[in-house]
């Protein structure tokens, strides 16, 4: 492995990335506009929960900071389709540049930007909307880095599984209000109905907002967040498998948007 190449790797898929901004400018805007009209729902929620002081930007700002994160799988998926569409997946196969290399200079421009706007969206939550993070700040990274982690691993499984843009689009999609919303996204998970709230475990999200919660709101320290952030790190792991098991170099994707 060249560090050379890799460096020349992701600042070209950095550049690529950033060249229509439309959709990182929209997935960073809407969890902001949904944030405020949010919070008053989140603050009954909690007060009624027995939070004297919540403010609800202690649910909302979390909430749709992990909801739109997911949206933002679709960076990393998409670069790789572009590449076919333009006919340039083949040279990148013909250069000297490793499966390994191609691979991590799609991975790493797209977590870096999935997690500067995650780091944005608490920033603008803390100043906005009344966050008052009560417990450990690390704890709050921990959870950005895992769950950016987790983001990534399920980026990588949903190219190597789908062939087409559209049905990348749409799991996407699926994933993020599914997962997501079961995951406690949109509402508290306790204020979700009986069946949502069993199945709820089984949801990335749900662990990654549980370790959120349980430093933002609960005043926890960073200990707090090491079983939720074991759990969203054995999510990306499976995902992470899978998606080495079926992503091959020579698979056609096809851009059909």
């Amino acid at each position: 492995m060249s560090l050379s190449r890799n460096r020349t790797l992701i600042v070209h898929n950095w550049r690529l990335l950033i060249a229509d901004p439309a959709p990182i400018v929209i997935t960073t805007l809407m969890p902001i506009v949904m944030m405020a009209f949010l919070q008053g729902s989140g603050r009954a929620i909690l007060r009624g929960s027995g939070f004297a002081d919540a403010s609800g930007s202690e649910v909302s700002v979390p909430g749709m900071a992990v909801l739109f994160a997911f949206f933002g799988v679709a960076y990393i998926g998409t670069s790789i389709f572009q590449e076919h569409q333009w006919g340039t997946w083949d040279r990148l196969r013909a250069s000297q540049a490793g499966t390994l290399e191609i691979v991590l200079g799609k991975m790493l421009p797209g977590a870096a930007l999935m997690l500067v706007q995650l780091v944005l969206l608490f920033v603008v939550g803390v100043t906005l909307f009344d966050l008052h993070i009560r417990g450990s700040l690390v704890g709050v990274a921990i959870m950005m880095v895992v769950s950016i982690a987790m983001l990534v691993a399920l980026s990588m499984l949903f190219t190597a599984v789908l062939k087409t843009a559209n049905q990348l689009m749409a799991m996407v999609n699926m994933a993020a209000m599914v997962l997501a919303g079961i995951g406690g996204a949109l509402a508290p998970v306790d204020a979700l109905p009986d069946w949502a709230r069993t199945i709820a475990p089984l949801s990335p999200a749900y662990w990654m907002l549980d370790g959120f919660r349980a430093v933002i709101l609960e005043g926890r320290g960073v200990e707090a967040t090491f079983v939720p952030a074991l759990v969203t790190l054995g999510f990306a792991a499976a995902a992470a498998a899978v998606a080495t098991w079926k992503f091959r170099m020579t698979d056609v994707k096809v851009w059909d948007q």
